[in-house]
This record gives C-alpha cells, sequence and structure tokens, in this order.
C-alpha cells in the first residue's frame, strides 16, 4: 500500500467559538468560520481523515511531493522526512501542519485495520512526539495525561456500573 495523494477541502461552516486577544477560545456569537480537511489517498482506496489547519498550498508545494509512493504506516520515517524538510519551507510546513498530516496516516490506519482510533490519544501522541523531537515536551504535563487516561477506564467502569444499579433499583 503506498500513498498516492494528499489533498485538502476548504469549507465554511457557523462556528460560535471566538478567541480572545491571548488565542484563548470562549463561547461567543454565530459567525462564519473556515476549516480543512486534509485527506491521505492511497493505491488500494483507502484514506485517513484530519481537520487541521493545512491549506492547499502546504499540501501542494510541500506534503505531496514528499509522502507520495511512501508507505503509509511508516509514520516514523514520513515524520522524519517532513521534518528535515521543515527549514526550506519558510514556516508553512510548522508543527501544526506536521501533527494534523500524522492525525490523518493514524486516522487511514485505524480505518484499514478495522480498529477505533481515539484522536485525543493520537493527537496527544503526535503532538508529544513532535515536542518531544524538538527537545520542548512538559514531561509532567505529559505524565499528568497519561495517569488521567489509565484511571479513566476504570473510573467510567465503575460509574456506568452503579448508575446501572441505581437505574435498576429505582
Amino acid at each position: 500500500m503506498r500513498i498516492v495523494d494528499v489533498n485538502v477541502r476548504v469549507f465554511n461552516y457557523t462556528s460560535t467559538i471566538v478567541r480572545d486577544d491571548e488565542g484563548h477560545t470562549h463561547p461567543g456569537e454565530d459567525h462564519d468560520a473556515r476549516g480543512q480537511l486534509l485527506t491521505v489517498v492511497c493505491d488500494d482506496g483507502s484514506e485517513g481523515y484530519s481537520f487541521g489547519p493545512v491549506g492547499p498550498g502546504v499540501v501542494t508545494s510541500f506534503i505531496k511531493p514528499l509522502v507520495v509512493g511512501e508507505d503509509p504506516y511508516f509514520r516514523e520515517k514520513i515524520w522524519q522526512h517532513l521534518v528535515h524538510n521543515q527549514r526550506g519551507s519558510g514556516g508553512a510546513l510548522n508543527d501544526r501542519v506536521l501533527a494534523t498530516f500524522e492525525l490523518a496516516l493514524w486516522d487511514l490506519a485505524g480505518r484499514k485495520l478495522g480498529l477505533p482510533v481515539s484522536t485525543t490519544h493520537v493527537s496527544v501522541g503526535s503532538i508529544a512526539g513532535i515536542g518531544a523531537g524538538a527537545g520542548t515536551v512538559d514531561w509532567a504535563t505529559m505524565r499528568n495525561i497519561a495517569l488521567s487516561w489509565i484511571a479513566t477506564l476504570p473510573l467510567a467502569t465503575v460509574l456506568a456500573w452503579l448508575t446501572t444499579l441505581a437505574i435498576g433499583a429505582s
């Protein structure tokens, strides 16, 4: 299986999310917004998707020439190749673009293998991987995220069980 195409669909939608002067998001009035959906297409027809800040120009100029013909399961090799070419991109091939592309590769793998992919886990993993490569990961925060993931499954199980007992008892 090889990557044969990478494309971006730009779309408009109504959003209620606004950003303050520091870039933080908050609920706000309805307004027009623009989004991007990155799609990775393979020769067997399988596809992977990810929403993110990727314009068609960066895909055409930087991503496609570097990844078409590559095996999408070799995510680390592809990532290294893209990171190596960041310097010549004039800032267009930034870490957010790399993370969005990597998320699409993980989505493709999950779809192809028929397995669920937690976008939260993949997003954090992609961002942490990029940060580790750049030497900028806050490992204390990563530890806290990992501990919360470990605690989530048993806590959710217990809460669901208790809820079921409470509903069944009434």
